[in-house]
């Protein structure tokens, strides 16, 4: 019920859009006629509506629509009912429509349609309401509800009393950026995570280490607002379930820039297929699942999940939830792992010793010759073409993965694709230099070593782009600034110090000719 648009917000002003009922006060098996309008001069794209009860289980929709316009509006079989929310199909422009909404055979309780109106793509206005009464007084079942607590983590007892999943791998506990516990007790499991983030967190269970198919359990807060969602990732997205009262002892809070959440379930808990609802999936804690964490934000004055900056983290290895380890996890896909090893061994190793190679061991390997040609030539295209093999087979692979450029890398991207093509024209021009006798030797020689330099500046630009993307966990943007910074400084050393080694190296050659000189001198004048 709320368009997540590129991260807009729903806007906070009076609605010019409104929900009207030809009745306010239902019986059960009443037809209700519902009526969206818009204010004189505007119009609405795009709606969604249902009605949910008032007070108790308000996840649980109720009614059914038997009515409305299909050419604007389609309808969606949502946690068990019929035809009970309505969304639209396009994106024409319609200034009102009508509805014919039937009460639920039985009395839920007072009643309230809730609504969302989308003018354009980033103009909406969320939770626009209205209330329906029961013409018999009737107070609904209570429900369990999410109390607003902090939990308390007990981390000497990690592998010994309970289970727990700690992130970055070299944190215990408290200095962790995220970590989750769990206790199982019969058919049941405790949970507890944290978690630094905005609005929510979020812990899933899924098959593997990869994002879709997945079961969650979600905590938000803002200030008093606490909520815990049931839901499903069909792929990279996340689905709302009805709880149905499965999730118990329910405690979140946000205090301090970290979110706390714990909660129990049942060991086995059912999911729904809201593209087909009558096809269920189960996910059994008895079996062993890869542990997933996810943190973000939500959107203004809601419990709506937005979209998680950084990559959540996942556990190494399945979790066993009858046993009490301590599971590692990381947030990079092992492609993406993969990528960044052969890339950094490329330019941090490779690239770097054929650069050394070529401007100062060229007499350090003397006259010896291998294959027809120089040592030190050898040695340097062997290296140079180890950076370039390393290179384009990180390249490829990442390009296999994701096979286009991400929103949240797009100048990593481009910069690699920089040092790719130069690398690969610096290989080229390597194959086909002039001989040592050419006129266009000196040019080669000054072309070779300015796009060598060049490469070298962009590889250092693109490693700290790549470590700095927003998705990156700060755990990881540190260790790979810091990783980054050393190879630089490295780098930088290794120059100066082979510069001064060169030029001591001249400076001596230089004295020892000046002393021959004066030793003819003399030899002539006496």
């Amino acid at each position: 019920m709320f368009p997540k648009h590129k991260g807009a917000e729903s806007w906070t002003g009076p609605s010019p859009f409104k929900i009207k009922l030809n009745k306010y006060v239902y019986s059960p098996g009443d037809e209700i006629e519902v009526s969206l309008t818009a204010d004189d001069g505007r119009f609405f794209t795009g709606v969604q509506i249902r009605a949910h009860r008032l007070k108790g289980d308000t996840e649980e929709i109720q009614g059914t629509f038997t009515n409305f316009p299909t050419e604007k509006l389609k309808s969606f079989d949502c946690i068990g009912g019929k035809k009970n929310l309505l969304g639209h199909k396009n994106g024409d422009p319609v200034t009102d429509i009508e509805l014919i909404w039937k009460a639920p055979n039985t009395n839920e309780g007072d009643l309230v349609f809730t609504a969302t109106f989308v003018e354009d793509f980033s103009t909406f206005w969320a939770n626009i309401n209205v209330e329906l009464s029961t013409s018999i007084p009737f107070d609904p079942p209570p429900v369990r509800q999410v109390s607003v607590a902090e939990s308390n983590f007990d981390f000497e007892a990690c592998g010994k009393t309970m289970g727990c999943v700690l992130y970055p791998f070299y944190c215990k506990g408290e200095d962790c950026d995220v970590g989750l516990t769990y206790q199982t007790e019969n058919d049941e499991v405790t949970f507890q995570m944290f978690a630094r983030g905005e609005g929510y967190v979020s812990v899933g269970f899924s098959d593997d280490q990869l994002m879709g198919n997945d079961q969650t359990i979600s905590c938000t807060a803002e200030n008093d607002r606490v909520t815990i969602q049931h839901g499903r990732n069909p792929k990279l997205y996340n689905e709302r379930q009805y709880t149905e009262n499965q999730i118990w002892n329910m405690r979140t809070m946000h205090k301090d820039g970290m979110l706390y959440c714990s909660f129990t379930r049942p060991k086995r808990m059912r999911l729904v297929n809201a593209n087909f609802p009558n096809k269920t999936q189960y996910f059994d804690l008895n079996d062993d699942y890869y542990v997933m964490v996810a943190w973000g934000y939500t959107y203004k004055g809601t419990d709506v999940m937005g979209k998680h900056k950084e990559l959540p983290i996942t556990t190494h290895s399945k979790v066993n939830f009858d046993t009490y380890e301590i599971y590692r996890a990381g947030a990079l896909p092992l492609m993406t792992k993969i990528h960044a090893f052969l890339m950094l061994l490329a330019w941090m190793v490779f690239a770097g010793l054929a650069a050394i190679i070529s401007r100062y061991y060229k007499k350090s390997f003397g006259g010896n010759l291998i294959l027809g040609a120089a040592l030190w030539f050898q040695s340097h295209r062997l290296t140079a073409l180890l950076a370039f093999g390393f290179c384009a087979a990180s390249f490829v692979l990442i390009f296999i993965k994701v096979f286009k450029f991400t929103n949240d890398a797009v100048l990593h991207a481009w910069f690699g694709m920089a040092v790719m093509v130069t690398t690969t024209g610096q290989v080229f021009a390597g194959l086909i230099r002039p001989g040592p006798k050419s006129k266009i030797r000196p040019i080669f020689n000054w072309g070779h070593w300015f796009f060598g330099k060049t490469l070298q500046l962009l590889s250092v630009i693109t490693c700290f782009l790549a470590f700095n993307s927003k998705f990156i966990p700060e755990p990881q943007k540190l260790f790979g600034t810091i990783v980054i910074s050393a190879w630089l400084g490295l780098q930088i050393i290794w120059e100066v110090f082979y510069e001064i080694r060169k030029c001591r190296q001249k400076s001596k050659y230089l004295g020892f000719i000046s002393m021959l000189m004066r030793i003819w001198c003399i030899e002539i004048l006496y």
